[in-house]
């Protein structure tokens, strides 16, 4: 109960009130990162508008008052995001949760503006689905702040039915920040520089045809069996060139062809290891982000975000706009989640075979 209460305490730091210009509050905010503030888009908020300036102040320290900018606000999402101006902090941000699974118990917090007192309430994860998540929750108003039991942010209450709260992810909250360098939060440029370390062009001996493969482990590589993997088969040997380093030159055996899974694992000779490889993903769940790289036609790395949705016999299911099939799959801290091993072109859904589909065909430690 003693930790549960600090946790609180820290939580009270991120909730501010918005100001109108009759100096009347007319609503809360949740600091969600650094210089970025979220609210909803009704109430008090409804007449505002992209770049309009909000005074607000934190709920218990009244002499804390400061400007901040509307960004955006999507009335589909019901989040308006706001940013302090001059390059101003807040002295509080939370740390991102990790996590938005079915079954989880998480914190809402809002305000009670006629006693003048922060509420909090608890509540479990009952489903998800394309960014929400709906829980019951017995304070749930509209633009609380929802947070994991460890005090970090989960997301936003976007809307109320039957008692119901719909409560917009972190990933969609924080999505209108515009993230670092006006990319999204998850494609952060020190992970795409290190995911392009992990593709290679692949040309099979005897042969033209160039593909691509991605590096999985210390030792192993793995592609898909399509174009100009066709002629594949287990003993086969094949040319790799680093795309990050073109000089960066060597030769794979394939160790393994699976027709079913689509997939082709290689494995590099002698003691020779990758320089660069990833670690594996842990906590693949529905609802959560994850980034696709691989090559273009005309060969060029191309990343792409898409969301989990689905789950079943050891293969993900997420949207994504390309999902070049072969493409690597990897969650936001550049952790190994999969293979894209089929691609639908009308739905937009890629199959991708989960880490342990793909990493059970190195055979295994000591592989």
């Amino acid at each position: 109960e003693k930790e549960e209460n600090l946790v609180k305490e820290q939580m009270k730091k991120y909730l501010y009130e918005t100001i109108g210009k009759d100096g009347e509050s007319t609503g809360i905010a949740i600091v969600v990162y650094d210089s970025f503030i979220a609210a909803n888009c009704n109430l008090g908020h409804s007449d505002l508008k992209k770049d309009a300036k909000v005074h607000i102040k934190h709920v218990e320290h009244t002499n804390s008052t400061t400007v901040a900018k509307v960004l955006e606000t999507q009335e589909y999402q019901n989040v308006m995001m706001m940013k302090l101006l001059d390059g101003e902090k807040f002295p509080e941000s939370p740390r991102e949760s990790y996590g938005e699974k079915v079954g989880r118990k998480i914190i809402s917090m809002g305000w009670d503006q006629e006693t003048r007192t922060v509420q909090f309430s608890e509540g479990i994860v009952e489903r998800y689905r394309n960014g929400y998540c709906y829980a019951q929750l017995e304070n749930g108003a509209i633009g609380n702040g929802i947070f994991s039991v460890d005090g970090e942010f989960f997301g936003l209450v976007s809307r109320i039915d039957d008692g119901e709260c719909k409560i917009a992810s972190k990933n969609v909250v924080l999505g209108l920040t515009g993230g670092p360098e006006g990319l999204a939060p998850l494609m952060k440029p020190d992970v795409l520089k290190q995911l392009k370390k992990y593709v290679y062009t692949t040309r099979p001996f005897n042969s033209e045809d160039v593909g691509f493969a991605i590096v999985v482990y210390k030792k192993f590589i793995a592609a898909n069996r399509d174009l100009a993997h066709q002629i594949l088969n287990k003993g086969s040997k094949v040319h790799l060139r680093s795309v990050a380093c073109p000089r960066a030159v060597t030769d794979v055996t394939v160790k393994a062809a699976q027709e079913i899974q689509n997939i082709i694992m290689m494995k590099l000779n002698n003691e020779e290891q990758f320089p660069y490889y990833p670690r594996e993903s842990y906590e693949d769940y529905e609802g959560r982000k994850v980034i696709s790289v691989g090559l273009s036609e005309n060969k060029e790395i191309q990343f792409e975000e898409g969301v989990i949705e689905e789950y079943e016999n050891g293969y993900w299911y997420a949207k994504l706009e390309y999902g070049s099939i072969g493409n690597g799959v990897f969650d936001e801290n550049g952790g190994f989640s999969g293979i894209v091993v089929n691609f639908n072109e009308s739905s937009k859904v890629a199959e991708i075979a989960s880490k342990n589909v793909v990493l059970c065909l190195t055979g295994g430690p000591p592989g």
